[in-house]
């Protein structure tokens, strides 16, 4: 019996989980990406130290086959974890699920051996590893320890999807038999990469490129003094594409007037070529890889909406099926506030793939929030 359905998508700027547990409705569980291997002494170190008890989706480490990580917030604050975007992001993720899994039967109450359910959305490259991750994650499962509790979970399901999976599946589900005689590309704007998925008449090819919001705050800092990643990427999609040097009067590390003023105008200078450079890569590899004729464009993603302005020209007078036209559906279902659109927009490719998952698991389920 499947006790736990599980979509999940470890994405670089965080891990995003959609679940339910013995056919209840979703619920959403967002954690830090943050990994780390630790020693059994950092660990009894850290637990002599604490003086209260966090949420266990905040104090999260898990020991598996002879090695312990903290996983999350707790890696974060404990020992300044942060991530590699260039490793694989399938290696990590079986220990983040461990830690998602082990999170939720705490806080659910599930008992040390129970079913799950997994739907995991990998960067279409890395898709390619689908099998080697489903190995690794039921072997894992099978025997690992949440926060010293251990665990024997039976992994009775698995689906690996590559990004954008989740839109292009919701899509068809709305547009009907239709779907499979179009030509549709999915558009996935991430942090780390951006990546195509391909629809044409029915069968289905992809592409990835190391093209994400990362690679503009790189070019940003590459001209610019000791700008952190955080305060820029925060700055950046505050401004939007309206690049003035007071948006980013913030960032500025210079204390003279004089040299203040400079270094506004410099900072907003790097912002305005470094995007120029940044929408001709990402133009110039959607024309190798966009057919000529498509009958409609599924974008998505955190990144797509700060690129929307270029985006809405550059495929002018085609259909745009903003993240599956899920937003709303993923902002009532979890009752996320209008001020937070921009995490109910990163959560649409892993609500859709849950809503396919859940359709596999229990067929006979109405979810919450508007149906197809």
């Amino acid at each position: 019996m499947v006790d736990l359905i599980l979509a999940n998508d470890c994405g670089t700027s965080s891990n995003k989980n959609v679940f339910s547990v013995n056919k209840g409705k979703a619920e959403l569980l967002v954690m830090s990406p943050a990994l780390i291997e630790v020693s059994r002494d950092s660990i009894d170190n850290y637990k002599s130290r604490r003086l209260s008890y966090p949420d266990p989706s905040d104090e999260a480490w898990i020991e598996v086959a002879g090695q312990a990580y903290f996983v999350g917030f707790l890696a974060e604050k404990e020992l300044g974890a942060s991530i590699d975007v260039k490793q694989v992001k399938y290696e990590n993720a079986i220990r983040k699920i461990l830690a998602v899994i082990g999170a939720i039967a705490v806080i659910k109450g599930l008992p040390s051996k129970f079913g799950v359910g997994v739907a995991s959305l990998l960067p279409r490259r890395e898709w390619e590893n689908r099998s080697a991750f489903q190995e690794g994650l039921t072997e894992a499962l099978a025997d690992f320890a949440f926060c010293d509790r251990p665990f024997s979970v039976n992994l009775q399901l698995f689906q690996c999807r590559p990004e954008g999976a989740g839109l292009s599946y919701s899509r068809s589900r709305r547009v009907g038999a239709a779907y499979k005689r179009m030509t549709v590309p999915t558009l996935m704007f991430g942090y780390r990469d951006l990546s195509i998925e391909l629809l044409e008449r029915g069968i289905t090819s992809g592409e990835t490129q190391k093209l994400g919001l990362y690679w503009l705050l790189s070019r940003i800092i590459s001209r610019t003094s000791d700008q952190e990643l955080q305060p820029l990427l925060e700055a950046l999609h505050q401004a939007g594409n309206t690049i003035k040097p007071k948006k980013f009067r913030h960032l500025v590390r210079s204390t003279g007037a004089e040299n203040r003023a400079k270094e506004e105008v410099q900072i907003a200078e790097a912002v305005r070529l470094s995007r120029l450079e940044y929408w001709n890569r990402i133009s110039s590899w959607l024309r190798s890889v966009i057919p000529s004729k498509i009958d409609e464009v599924i974008i998505g993603g955190g990144t797509a909406e700060y690129l929307k302005p270029e985006l809405q020209a550059y495929f002018a007078g085609v259909p745009i099926s903003w993240a599956a036209d899920l937003q709303e559906d993923v902002r009532r279902a979890f009752n996320i506030p209008p001020e937070d659109d921009h995490l109910s927009l990163r959560l649409t490719d892993v609500y859709g793939i849950y809503r396919c998952l859940q359709r596999q698991v229990f067929p006979s389920l109405v979810d919450v929030g508007r149906q197809d």
